[in-house]
C-alpha cells in the first residue's frame, strides 16, 4: 500500500467511526509532483483531496510555510481534477495555524518541519481542537516528544508502517 493510500484509509476510519463528514488538517503539503517522489513525499495532499471530493461535506485544510510548495500542490491537484473547494491552502507556520484553527479537527496529519519540540507543539495544538486521530511521519525527526506526551495523556499510540498513529481513547 502506498503511504498516501494508507493516510486516506485513516480518513475512512474516522468517517465510519463518526458517521458524518469530517475535517482533515495537514501540515506540510505536496512539494514535488513527479511520480518518482510519491513514496518519499507522501503526497498526502493529493490523497486527502481525492478522498474529500468523494465524501461531500468533509473539509480539508493544508498549511505550508513555502508558497512554492503550495503552488506545486495546487498544480498537481488541478491536473488530477481534485482542486475544487478543498483543500483550503494557507501560507503560514503550522503551530500558529493549528492554534488559531476555527473549529474541531477530526484527523490531523502532521508532517511539516522537523524537530522534536516542534512536533510536540503541533500535536498539542491539534489535540486542543479535539482531534480524534493524529498521524505523524518522520519518527526520528519529529515524533519522539509528541509520542511521549500522547502516551502520558492517555492516547493509544502505534507504529503503522512509516507512520506514528495516535488515537484519542
Amino acid at each position: 500500500m502506498k503511504p498516501g493510500e494508507q493516510l486516506a484509509g485513516y480518513a475512512v476510519e474516522i468517517y465510519h467511526k463518526l458517521s458524518r463528514p469530517i475535517v482533515i488538517v495537514e501540515t506540510g503539503c505536496l512539494r514535488r509532483s513527479e511520480p518518482e517522489n510519491e513514496a518519499l513525499d507522501g503526497w498526502s495532499t493529493l490523497y486527502f483531496a481525492r478522498w474529500v471530493k468523494e465524501h461531500p461535506g468533509s473539509k480539508f485544510f493544508s498549511v505550508d510555510n513555502d508558497m512554492e510548495h503550495i503552488r506545486v500542490a495546487m498544480v498537481k491537484l488541478n491536473e488530477e481534477g481534485v482542486l475544487g473547494d478543498f483543500p483550503l491552502f494557507t501560507l503560514g507556520e503550522s503551530v500558529g495555524f493549528l492554534t488559531g484553527f476555527g473549529g474541531d479537527i477530526d484527523l490531523a496529519y502532521l508532517d511539516s518541519c522537523d524537530g522534536w519540540d516542534h512536533g510536540a507543539d503541533e500535536f498539542r495544538a491539534a489535540e486542543s481542537h479535539n482531534a480524534k486521530l493524529i498521524v505523524m511521519d518522520d519518527y526520528i525527526g519529529k515524533v519522539v516528544t509528541a509520542e511521549k506526551y500522547a502516551r502520558d495523556h492517555g492516547w493509544d499510540v502505534k507504529q503503522e508502517g512509516r507512520f506514528t498513529v495516535m488515537r484519542r481513547v
